[in-house]
């Protein structure tokens, strides 16, 4: 199974989520209708307005399903939410990312999926609706059409049927904003508020009587205004509703951030809106950008101060260990050999930060083309001889399904491969054999390179592909190694549309192989099935 990442905007999208106010509320008929609806229309078992949270997708209105909620990390909808096309999935089982998920395996048994993603009024997509059949199909176009229409309908519901709106309906009760948390105002089209609550004061340190002489604009930095007042402009003229965020000074001139959800009543000609203070939670952002600030200017030191110069020591090293400056003494030969071996390893090392930090920014780059697997293979294992022979390795391939090919960046799966012989030729006894081997499996190509060691422990496997891990952490530890390598190869992999994972051998020893999808003529360019 492969966790769909992160949207880029994945902060900004949660707190679109929560501004709705929809979470954990009642069922309500207006939604109820559509997935019934979809249902029909589309003729499959389930259909369901998702929306999905930090840790969940949570079923605003369903039809067909049970639960109420299942874990973000195994959702279809959580790959959905990441572009604001229709994701489509004709047959789950000949697709990597799916086929061993448990709402496949297990209840509802889902083979097939489509979800049209859903906008909170910002734009962020903030869930789906989604079908699901039990079945492998695909939609005709008429019938895509007919699920954007359905999920542009949905769409307005969100807009207009909120827990916000619930709270507006009491904003005019003079009780309510004495006693509300919650920082609430209405306020005309010209901007002269009417009423304010009365957590206003403690947040402003201004009396509430004062507060109201003052216009909504005033309650906003100057700096901000312009950007308020084009939201407010937006509101006034859709008549829907619109979130913002804005900076805010009381008379202690602190600095707080505020985030907005506005409604406006063109017939009333005013605006109802409720604001949060989330200055706590900017302020965590901005300490999280400045931690990734000096993590880019420590990366770019490595890379440009210690790198080249390492580089350039580690090539006179050799030269001096291949007799360029004439014979050395045999205790001058065997530092050079243990120096130039630490060289080495700190090369390597530089080079998996600089990786992994492509990793975390989604900055990899890939060159995809059509290759043929054996081929490559052998290369792979041709270029891991020399290590193989140093430690007293035999090498193996075994190739069970010749002429298969797939859609991937060579230069990027000979990098996988590479860091899984290398791998196992170090975790290798003296004499033993490292085994690579290529077969098809019945929805993907699979590469498995196998070797005779101790294995991984059983305690240790939860953490195999975590960065830096090393299930020998000590000083003293046998195998050297940055543990980078595999959560470096398990993203390249991903990146190309495929998974590396890990099993013990029954025998004894490990098995580590990776799967990408084929390659069909038919259809030039698909890493995905």
């Amino acid at each position: 199974m492969l966790e769909a990442p992160l949207p880029l905007d994945e902060p900004k999208r949660l707190r679109a989520l929560h501004a709705l106010g929809l979470l954990d509320t009642p069922p309500e008929e207006r939604f109820e209708r559509i997935v019934r609806m979809t249902r029909e229309v589309l003729d499959v078992p389930i259909a369901l307005v998702s929306l999905v949270d930090a840790e969940r997708q949570w079923f605003k209105a369903r039809c067909g399903l049970e639960a109420t909620e299942t874990p973000r990390r195994i959702s279809f909808c959580a790959h959905a939410i990441l572009s604001s096309e229709l994701f489509l999935v004709p047959d789950t089982l000949a697709d990597v990312r799916f086929r061993d998920n448990p709402l496949v395996t297990g209840a509802p048994h889902a083979r097939f999926y489509a979800g049209q993603p859903l906008h909170a009024p910002d734009g962020s997509r903030v869930g789906t609706l989604c079908v699901l059949d039990t079945q492998p199909r695909r939609l005709t176009d008429r019938e895509r059409r007919q699920l954007a229409d359905l999920g542009a309908w949905a769409e307005g519901e969100l807009h207009t049927l909120t827990l916000r709106q619930a709270r507006v309906a009491l904003l005019q009760q003079e009780h309510f904003f004495a006693l509300a948390a919650d920082l609430l105002v209405i306020a005309d089209f010209d901007g002269r508020l009417h009423q304010l609550s009365r957590s206003w004061e403690a947040l402003q340190g201004v009396p509430l009587a004062r507060l109201r002489e003052r216009g909504l604009l005033e309650l906003v930095a100057p700096e901000d205004r312009d950007a308020v007042e084009r939201a407010l402009a937006r509101a006034r003229e859709a008549g829907r509703q619109v979130a913002f965020e804005h900076r805010s000074r009381g008379a202690d001139g602190a600095e707080r951030w505020l985030q907005w959800s506005a409604v406006p009543h063109p017939g009333e000609r005013l605006l109802y809106a409720v604001a949060r203070d989330v200055t706590a939670q900017k302020q965590l952002e901005a300490e999280r950008a400045r931690v990734q600030q000096m993590k880019s200017e420590f990366v770019s030191t490595v890379s440009h101060e210690l790198r080249t110069p390492l580089t350039s020591i580690r090539g006179s090293l050799g030269l001096l260990a291949g007799g360029v400056a004439g014979p050395l003494p045999e205790s001058a030969q065997q530092m050079v050999r243990i120096a130039q071996g630490n060289s080495e390893r700190l090369v390597r090392l530089i080079n998996d930060i600089l990786d992994l930090e492509k990793v975390e920014r989604g900055e990899l780059s890939f060159a995809p083309r059509v290759v043929e697997l054996e081929a490559l293979l052998r290369h792979a294992v041709e270029a891991a001889e020399g290590l193989a022979q140093a430690a007293g390795v035999r090498l193996a391939l075994r190739v069970e399904a010749g002429g298969v090919r797939v859609h991937a960046d060579p230069d990027r799966l000979l990098q996988v491969l590479a860091n899984l012989l290398s791998n196992a030729v170090k975790f290798s006894p003296e004499g033993g054999e490292v085994l690579a081997r290529l077969r098809c499996t019945p929805q993907a190509v699979r590469v498995s390179v196998e070797d005779r060691g101790p294995g991984v422990p059983e305690a240790f496997r939860a953490r195999l592909f975590e960065r830096f891990a090393q299930a020998d952490s000590s000083d003293t530890r046998a195998k050297g190694g940055t543990g980078l390598g595999l959560a470096i190869s398990r993203a390249l992999v991903a990146g190309m549309g495929g998974w590396l994972d890990y099993g013990p051998r029954e025998e004894g020893g490990s098995c580590f192989w990776l799967e990408l999808p084929p390659w069909h003529p038919e259809a030039p360019g698909t890493t995905v099935p």
